[in-house]
C-alpha cells in the first residue's frame, strides 16, 4: 500500500504538557500522541480522534508535525469505534498499546498489516494482529480465522466482539488468555482442542448466546464430563467456563471467578452438594431468577450475585453450617457474624441481622423500597450503590450515631430516595455523620 504522509500544524494541537513532554495532534480522523516515557526519538502513536470515525482507516507510517517528521511506531485503542470497517497498519508500527483495542468495533471486518512489518503480521489473511516471532494473536475481529500457527490468544483479544458468529481453534493453540472472548454474545458453540493447557479467567464471560461448550476427549488438562456444556479443570474439579445450558456435575468443587457473569439467558442453575466455593462475580449481572445454596458451600466471594436484576428467590440449605436464609428472607446471611451478604428484590432483612455487607444489593434496579431493622450496626460500601429505582428507605434505627453507614452505601441513585426515620429522631439523623449525610429528603414516621 502506498505510504501516506500526514502534515499537521500547530492548529491541530489538542493537548500539550510541556513539563512532561507529552502532546496530541489530530487530523480529525486519527490522533497522534507522544509521551515522555517513549523510548524512540521523533516517534508517535496513532489512535482514533474520536469513536465516531468510520469506514476504512489507514494508519500512515509518517506524520509531519510543525515541520518536524515523526515515525508512527505504535497504535492505541480503537475501543467502541463501531463504525470502522477496516484497518491498515504500516510496517513502521512495532507496538500495540493496551489490550482489547478493538473492543466494541462491531463492524470491523478487515485487519491488514503491511507484509514488510517485522514485528506483527496478519498472516494467511486472518484479519487479526499477530506477534510474528511469538505466534501470539493480539486482537481480532468478526471475520478472524485463527491461523494454524497461533499458539496463544492474548488477554481481551476478542473482547466485546458482539458480531463474532463462530470461532475455530486450531490444534496449535495452547493458551486462551483472560477475558479473551468476553462479551462475544453471538457465539453459539465453543470446542476446545486437545493441546489447550491454560484458559484464563473470564475467557468466555458474557458469551450470552453460548449454548454448547465442549473439550476434546484427548485434552489432559480440561474436560466436559457428562456432556455438561462446561469447561472443567480436570485435576482440581474447578468449573472455569459455563453457558446457558450448563448442568454442573456432582464432582465439581468450585466455580471460578466470572464463570457465568453477564449471561443474561441463564435463568436457573442447580448447584450440587460437591461445591464448596463460589468465586468472585461468578453469577454477577446474569439472568438468574432463583438460586439455592447447598449445604456444602463454605465460601462465597465478593459480588458473586451482584447486579442480578431478575433474582427473586434466594435460599440456603438448612444444613449449611456457614450461611443461612433465616425467616425465609430471600438473602444469604453469614451465620456467625449475622452479616447479610447478598439480597434480591424480594429480600426482607431479618431483625437479628447486624451488618448489611459490601455490595449486598449492588445495582439492583428492581428494588423500590427497603426496611432497615433497628438492630443494624453497619452498612458497608456499595451496599445499595446503583439501585436507581430505590425510592424509599425506612430506617428503624433509633440512634443513627451508633449505626455506621459508609458514604458509598447508597450513593449513585440510592441517595435520591426519601429516608424515613422514627418519630422524634429527625434532628439526630440530620446531625449524624458518614453515609447518613447524603440523603436530600428526610421524613419522620410512626414506628
Amino acid at each position: 500500500m502506498k505510504e501516506r504522509k500526514v502534515i499537521l500544524s500547530s492548529e491541530n494541537l489538542v493537548y500539550e504538557d510541556d513539563e512532561i513532554g507529552s502532546y496530541e495532534y489530530s487530523d480529525g480522523t486519527l490522533c497522534y500522541s507522544r509521551n515522555a516515557q517513549m523510548r524512540w526519538s521523533y516517534a508517535v502513536y496513532a489512535g482514533p480522534a474520536n469513536n465516531e470515525i468510520e469506514g476504512a482507516i489507514d494508519i500512515p507510517s509518517k506524520v509531519t508535525i510543525c515541520d518536524q517528521e515523526f515515525k508512527v511506531v505504535g497504535i492505541t485503542s480503537f475501543c467502541e469505534c463501531n463504525k470502522i470497517t477496516s484497518l491498515y497498519i504500516p510496517k513502521s508500527v512495532v507496538e500495540i498499546k493496551g489490550e482489547g483495542i478493538f473492543s466494541g468495533c462491531d463492524n470491523l471486518e478487515s485487519i491488514i498489516i503491511d507484509k514488510d512489518n517485522p514485528f506483527i503480521d496478519s498472516r494467511d489473511d486472518c484479519n487479526a494482529i499477530i506477534y510474528t516471532r511469538e505466534n501470539w494473536l493480539i486482537s481480532g475481529c468478526k471475520n478472524t480465522i485463527i491461523p494454524l500457527s497461533v499458539t496463544l490468544i492474548r488477554d481481551f483479544a476478542f473482547e466485546n466482539c458482539h458480531c463474532l458468529p463462530s470461532i475455530v481453534f486450531p490444534d496449535s493453540v495452547q493458551t486462551i488468555g483472560n477475558y479473551a472472548f468476553s462479551g462475544c454474545s453471538a457465539l453459539k458453540t465453543i470446542n476446545i482442542p486437545e493441546n489447550v493447557s491454560s484458559i484464563g479467567k473470564g475467557a468466555f464471560q458474557g458469551c450470552s448466546g453460548l449454548k454448547s461448550l465442549a473439550v476434546s476427549n484427548n485434552n489432559r488438562v480440561y474436560d466436559s464430563r457428562k456432556n455438561c456444556n462446561a469447561i472443567i479443570e480436570t485435576d482440581s474439579n474447578i468449573l472455569v467456563a459455563g453457558c446457558m445450558n450448563t448442568i454442573i456435575p456432582e464432582s465439581v468443587t468450585e466455580i471460578e471467578e466470572g464463570t457465568f457473569a453477564d449471561n443474561i439467558f441463564l435463568k436457573n442453575i442447580e448447584l450440587p452438594d460437591s461445591i464448596v466455593s463460589i468465586g468472585e462475580k461468578s453469577f454477577s449481572n446474569s439472568g438468574l431468577v432463583s438460586i439455592i445454596i447447598p449445604k456444602s458451600i463454605e465460601h462465597i466471594d465478593n459480588n458473586a450475585f451482584s447486579g442480578c436484576k431478575q433474582l427473586k428467590h434466594i435460599s440456603v440449605d438448612k444444613e449449611n453450617a456457614i450461611f443461612d436464609s433465616r425467616n425465609n428472607c430471600n438473602a444469604i446471611i453469614e451465620t456467625a457474624s449475622n452479616k447479610l451478604l447478598y439480597g434480591c428484590k424480594n429480600t426482607i432483612i431479618p431483625p437479628n441481622v447486624s451488618i448489611i455487607g459490601e455490595a449486598a444489593f449492588l445495582e439492583n434496579e428492581e428494588i423500590t423500597s427497603i426496611v432497615i431493622p433497628e438492630g443494624i450496626e453497619s452498612i458497608e460500601p456499595y451496599a445499595f450503590y446503583g439501585c436507581k429505582n430505590l425510592k424509599s428507605i425506612y430506617s428503624y434505627v433509633k440512634d443513627p450515631t451508633a449505626c455506621f453507614i459508609h458514604v458509598s452505601a447508597f450513593f449513585e441513585h440510592g441517595d435520591n430516595a426519601v429516608l424515613y426515620v422514627p418519630k422524634g429522631t429527625a434532628d439526630v439523623y440530620r446531625n449524624a455523620q458518614d453515609g447518613w449525610q447524603i440523603f436530600n429528603e428526610l421524613q419522620e414516621f410512626n414506628t
